[in-house]
């Protein structure tokens, strides 16, 4: 009868047995009993808790089962019929030694008892049998079976591994190595066992080797020599129990061999060191390939630092080569144009005075040739930048039409000598504005340009000579958008052969070409390196005899304009008939003309322009090509009416011209002044309106004041330069473009001259004795901050140099200057540059903004009267001072800083009730504000100062509740124009 145990008795052990549950899950047993009562109550309760249960009536019938299924646990009872428990266990053993066999009895005889412990039968469970202490023996008998497992698994390790181990005990006897001990060291397992580790000991002084530890370790004896050196590793093993590192050891035939070394502490419960476990493998192969390698490191190390410092020799050299040709460049750069200036200056200046025709005819050489030289000489300097890798590239607002018209005009006196019918087109559907580098787009197109002319020589064209510059922009499929630059002409043309060559430096066609055309061969390679830095490309398309086409192709990047320019005619509802053969002039007439508004027809005869105009009502504005303007200058074709309205497109000056017809000039035809001719012609624009304000200027010469009336109207300008050449050329130049000068032949003189406060402006040249032009600049920028004073205006200085090297402008603008010009100085530069630094007054000289107003005052006005004013008069400042952009700029940025501190004066001042500030300080708002052109404002101002003058501070705070509105608005007005 089985017996429960009571659960509050055994509760303890109860959750105890619950932890080996998943073991017993795990593991099969063999229950085997006569009794069939007991066996098939306990087999239930034994289902529910292993993993598997087998049973049997008797000793035989389980022998039978367990040879069968080998169950892991056998659970018998003694007597029993056939064959009893004791025997049939002990048949089981006789297979397997290493089965648990439980029994189960409540017979106690003695003898049964002896056989029982003969046969290690691991528990004896009594009946009636309590189910806890049998699930707890075969729990038992379980984790036996998985601890032998584990022992016979670490065997195998132990036994299998290529390292060698060694198990000491606490007294530091060798007591088990494994196989690989014995293979590593040579020693047999019977010679290592009772020895300690110190047989391995190398006995290598460390010297030499690193000595050998593994004694030492081992021992707990370190030798008073080693004790020091390794007191730190038995420390950390005593601390983390584990050590690791190189060691060298001796074998048994006395051999030295590297090892890897890992020491391992074993405790008891207690913490107390029962055992260490030694692990290491032979890595001497591996230390002497180590060696090897590091002997090859070394060796590889001393070529990379030989070879290093021959590279940073060779470096070094070619810096201080690079160094040297830059400073020659710079040497003869300034060198050449030094006296090139005072040529092609003094052939300026020349120019300017009465000469004779053959006169004018040796001067027009003399200048071509020195600007001949002057551009051999920039080529040699850009290629020589370019190979340096200092030539850089801009990315700014960019106007195409002014940079493509502005080429061609440059070159039209090349091509008008050369017989050359020169045509520039710039696409209506181009941007007017990208963001691009302009100073090398011109360069590009000028040396395109310009080898076109060279190559289209009279004799050589059958059909005329033409050259054709044409820029559009175009849209790849799956692309980014990009300007197209073509340059095509009927020149000489190339064979193949010379075209894969072309891009090469100091290449032209053959030594004849050379010869005959002249040139450095360097224009097309810089063109290609220039290209290239665009992020563009360059095609070629030749024929020999037939001309050529180039095509370059860079990105296209839309941009704001840079600068506000002047507009052009609107053509709306004028009526063109554009007469021409001329296959180029066919597409750029109608284009341009479209472009402006107008409706355009083109007729490829004079006859077919006549019946147009008899059939046509309204009449239209013919225009002429070239080869048409003869057959109309004789007056027998057209009679000039309302219906006719003419415009002579003229190329050469030998073509009569019709007294009633515009004319406009085509070497070559310009966007500007064909719509111009047109909207003449149409009524729509007078000739006065149409002129451009530069050709104004050219056309005008002035007189130069003395250098005491220049002084008095602040236009006096200080020349630092030390060549007396040049000295007496820029003097010249300054007295043609209507300035008066004072000139210093070294930089100290300059600065003692500049400090009397008598100049409007400083041109100096670099290369100075005892102060250059850097120091010049820097001394009078450190004296005008010392003296500085609110709103003063800084003083211009200009650097005239010859040494036109990459960044000279960057260091100059860096130095404390303005701008700068390179020498040659040619007029029509040092001209532009003095109208936007020191603009020459129209009518009077410019003076402080305050005296120039000489307007009487007006009378009071009501606030209805004021707002009828305008809020600025654009005109104001050209009545006072002229035409003069530049000059117009500074009176207003000096008239909007002063006015808004004048503005918080007087608000302040109404604040504080003081009238006689209010008063002091609306007087000189009111002339400032008149004089820029600020008219509403300039009215307030002066009702606000007659107010304060009255003593009337009820009017006045009524006023100047308005002040701040009124003055915003003009300053607003004011800056949307560009101010």
């Amino acid at each position: 009868m089985l017996i429960e145990n009571d659960k509050s008795n055994n509760r303890k052990e109860h959750t105890r047995l619950q932890g080996s549950v998943d073991l017993l899950k795990k593991i099969s047993v063999l229950y085997v009993e006569d009794d069939a009562a007991t066996r098939e109550h306990l087999s239930r309760f034994l289902e529910r808790r292993v993993g598997k249960l087998y049973t049997a009536a008797n000793g035989q019938e389980g022998l039978e089962t367990w040879r069968r299924f080998k169950p892991e646990v056998v659970v018998t009872d003694i007597m029993m019929p056939v064959m009893d428990g004791l025997r049939m266990a002990e048949m089981i053993r006789l297979e397997n030694p290493s089965v648990p066999v439980i029994v189960t009895t409540a017979f106690n005889e003695m003898g049964f008892m002896l056989r029982a412990i003969d046969l290690g039968i691991d528990k004896y469970v009594t009946k009636p049998i309590n189910t806890d202490l049998l699930l707890q023996a075969i729990n038992n008998s379980a984790w036996g079976i998985r601890v032998g497992l584990e022992m016979q698994l670490a065997s195998t390790v132990f036994d299998v591994s290529s390292d060698a181990i060694i198990i000491t005990d606490s007294e530091n006897r060798i007591i088990d190595v494994n196989a690989a001990f014995c293979e590593i060291t040579g020693y047999s397992k019977e010679e290592a066992l009772g020895q300690t580790p110190t047989i391995l000991s190398s006995g290598i002084p460390s010297a030499d080797f690193n000595p050998s530890i593994t004694g030492i370790m081992m021992s707990g004896n370190p030798t008073r020599d080693d004790a020091e050196k390794y007191h730190a590793l038995w420390e950390r093993l005593k601390e983390t129990g584990r050590w690791s590192g190189e060691a060298w050891s001796r074998r048994k035939n006395g051999e030295i061999f590297a090892e890897w070394l890992t020491i391992n502490t074993v405790k008891n419960s207690l913490g107390e060191t029962t055992h260490h476990v030694a692990i290491f493998t032979d890595i001497t192969e591996h230390k002497i390939k180590e060696a090897e390698l590091e002997q090859h490191r070394h060796h590889l190390q001393e070529m990379i630092d030989e070879r290093t410092l021959e590279v940073m020799q060779a470096k070094e050299s070619a810096e201080i080569a690079n160094r040297a040709k830059s400073e020659f460049l710079a040497t003869m750069s300034h060198e050449i144009r030094t006296p090139m200036n005072g040529v092609v200056g003094m052939v300026d200046i020349l120019q300017e005075t009465r000469l004779t025709g053959d006169q004018h005819r040796m001067v027009r050489t003399i200048r071509e040739s020195s600007i001949a030289l002057l551009g051999i000489l920039n080529d040699i300097m850009d290629f020589s930048k370019i190979e340096a890798g200092k030539l850089t590239i801009e990315n700014i607002p960019t106007n195409l039409r002014e940079v493509s018209e502005g080429v061609a005009e440059l070159l039209a006196p090349v091509a008008a000598g050369r017989d050359i019918d020169l045509y520039v087109y710039v696409s209506p559907d181009t941007p007017a504005w990208i963001l691009s580098d302009p100073v090398r787009l011109r360069q590009i197109l000028f040396n395109l340009l310009g080898n076109a002319l060279k190559f289209t020589h009279g004799e050589d064209a059958i059909h005329g000579n033409k050259v054709f510059l044409s820029v559009e922009s175009f849209n790849p499929a799956g692309g980014c958008p990009g300007l197209r630059l073509r340059v095509i002409d009927n020149g000489i043309g190339m064979t193949p052969d010379t075209v894969a060559q072309l891009f090469q430096p100091f290449t032209q066609a053959d030594s004849t070409t050379t010869r005959r055309f002249g040139g450095t061969g360097l224009g097309l390679s810089i063109t290609k390196r220039l290209v290239d830095m665009l992020d563009g490309q360059i095609f070629v398309h030749s024929t020999p005899g037939a001309g050529s086409e180039f095509t370059v192709e860079i990105p296209l990047l839309k941009s704001g304009p840079g600068r506000k320019l002047p507009g052009e005619p609107d053509l709306t509802g004028v009526r063109v008939l554009a007469v021409t053969s001329d296959p180029v002039y066919e597409d750029i007439l109608p284009a341009y003309l479209r472009c402006a508004g107008a409706e355009t027809a083109v007729i490829s005869d004079m006859e077919g322009a006549h019946r147009q105009l008899i059939e046509s009502a309204d009449g239209a504005v013919l225009v002429l090509d070239h080869s048409h303007s003869e057959d109309f200058s004789t007056g027998n074709e057209i009679v000039l009416t309302d219906k006719a309205r003419v415009v002579q497109l003229i190329r050469r000056s030998g073509i009569g011209v019709h007294p009633k017809a515009v004319t406009v000039t085509v070497s070559p035809l310009l966007y500007h002044d064909l719509i111009s001719g047109v909207a003449i012609a149409a009524g729509l624009l007078t000739v006065k309106d149409s002129v451009r304000k530069t050709d104004q200027r050219k056309r005008s010469r002035r007189i130069a004041p003395t250098v005491e009336e220049a002084v008095k109207i602040g236009q006096l300008i200080l020349l630092a330069e030390d060549n007396e050449t040049n000295c007496e050329v820029i003097q010249e130049q300054l007295r043609l473009l209507g300035y008066a000068s004072e000139a210093a032949r070294d930089g100290r003189k300059a600065l003692d001259m500049w400090r009397s406060g008598r100049y409007a402006l400083l041109l100096t040249d670099y290369h100075m004795p005892y102060m250059d032009g850097y120091q010049l600049a820097e001394a009078i920028r450190q004296e005008e901050s010392r003296n500085a004073e609110p709103g003063g205006t800084r003083f211009p200085i200009i650097a005239v140099t010859a040494n036109a090297m990459q960044g000279e402008e960057e260091r100059c603008l860096e130095n404390g200057m303005d701008d700068y010009l390179s020498k040659p100085l040619r007029l029509d530069k040092l001209g532009s540059l003095l109208a936007k630094w020191l603009p020459l007054p129209e009518k009077q000289p410019e003076k402080e903004i305050e005296a120039i107003s000489d307007a009487p005052a007006a009378p009071n006005l009501s606030a209805d009267s004021r707002s009828a004013l305008v809020i600025w008069d654009v005109t104001m400042l050209t009545q006072l001072v002229g035409d003069n952009p530049a000059m117009h700029r500074r009176l207003l940025d000096k008239f909007l800083f002063n006015s808004e501190k004048q503005v918080a004066e007087i608000n302040a001042a109404v604040v504080s009730g003081q009238t006689a500030g209010v008063m002091e300080a609306a007087h000189k708002l009111k002339s400032s504000a008149r004089t820029v052109g600020a008219m509403r404002f300039g009215a307030l101002c002066q009702d606000m100062e007659t107010a304060a003058r009255a003593g009337d501070m009820q009017s006045l705070q009524a006023l100047a509740s308005g002040l701040d509105e009124i003055f915003l608005d003009a300053a607003e007005r004011i800056r949307r124009a560009g101010y």
